[in-house]
């Protein structure tokens, strides 16, 4: 099992707010046709469909967990199921930046036009850096940033060694 130096679960209530209301929503709505015998079918499937689609996003973007073990980043949506992990060695030491990443830019996994790469649960301000070898950007939104830098580069150092 290896050594955790860093865990931090971001809820996104952005998503999970709005996502649970529709899911309620839905699923009064399914009740009522349910309920009605005259009610037209199709109505029916079209919510049962909604449903589904809406639950999996809300279970899939609901929140965002960063974990820094003794040779790895890992970067996980929702349960986990949709997720990255970097090594810390491929980490550039002296490519540490931050940005701040607005509402606009959505929540989840993305990349912008430029090939940057975003995880965030919510807008906010991102620990941005690179990978050796590559130029394009890692943003990642977090309340600690300094924190998760220091445990970035304390992992990355103790990867180092044990190599």
């Amino acid at each position: 099992m290896p050594k955790i130096f860093y865990k931090e679960k971001i809820i996104s209530y952005v998503i999970s707010i709005p996502i649970g209301m529709l899911i309620i929503l839905c699923m009064i709505g399914v009740g009522f046709i349910i309920a009605d015998e005259n009610a037209n079918q199709l109505i029916l499937l079209g919510l049962l469909g909604s449903l589904i689609v809406l639950i999996l996003l809300f279970y899939h973007l609901y929140k965002l967990e960063i974990i820094v073990d003794e040779s790895h980043l890992h970067l996980r949506l929702g349960k986990g199921n949709l997720g990255k992990r970097f090594l810390l060695s491929e980490i550039e030491i002296d490519s540490f930046s931050e940005k701040k990443i607005t509402w606009y830019y959505g929540i989840g996994w993305k990349y912008d036009h430029k090939g940057n790469i975003f995880f965030n649960a919510n807008p906010g301000i991102a620990l941005c850096f690179r990978l050796k070898g590559n130029a394009k950007k890692i943003m990642i939104v977090t309340n600690n940033r300094e924190k998760l830098k220091n445990e970035i580069l304390q992992g990355s150092s103790y990867s180092r060694k044990n190599q």
